[in-house]
């Protein structure tokens, strides 16, 4: 995984930063490029735990 995302860093480098506040946020979620991000994002989180987690370790 991390060997592929040398692409989408350097385009994200040559795109301009712009401060966004919730308006920005709302539209940027209505790409379909950064939903699939986002989901991607929800889901790590959602699942996270499980990582942490065996079967004599901690809990969260």
């Amino acid at each position: 995984m991390v060997g592929g995302t040398h692409t989408p860093m350097e385009d994200m480098k040559k795109e301009p930063y712009e401060k966004a506040g919730l308006p920005g946020l709302e539209k940027n979620a209505r790409d379909p490029e950064v939903q699939k991000g986002l989901v991607f994002v929800s889901n790590f989180a959602k699942n996270f735990h499980r990582s942490l987690s065996v079967v004599e370790g901690p809990t969260l």
